[in-house]
């Protein structure tokens, strides 16, 4: 039918996202293949659920988090249609010492 249109996310892939994906793909070249995967399930609407997806709390809060491997967790948005790529880290830094200037981080570059 003509009112049945298929919905597709749009992706918004920040500078940050950029930067330390790299580093991540440098170190575990993995890491590409599994950010395809996850492309391809959030491209679909309503979205596709990805290995340990969840929600982040206190100073990421409204941030979505998912695992690329072992040790790097890609952070992101999804709203309205529009999946923000905010960049990958590992564990420590969401959830370490680190998490406070890495919220900070995360918030310039959205």
């Amino acid at each position: 039918m003509a009112g049945d249109r298929l919905r597709v996310a749009k992706f918004i892939r920040t500078e940050l996202f950029e930067e330390t994906l790299q580093a991540f793909i440098t170190k575990t070249p993995a890491v590409r293949e599994r950010l395809k995967d996850f492309v391809a399930a959030k491209k679909r609407r309503p979205p596709g659920k990805f290995s340990n997806e969840h929600g982040l709390h206190r100073k990421l809060e409204g941030i979505n988090e998912c695992h690329l491997d072992a040790d790097a967790c890609l952070l992101y948005t999804d709203k309205d249609d529009t999946v923000t790529l905010l960049g990958v880290f590992s564990h420590d830094e969401i959830t370490g010492k680190r998490a406070k200037s890495l919220a900070k981080k995360i918030r310039r570059a959205r």
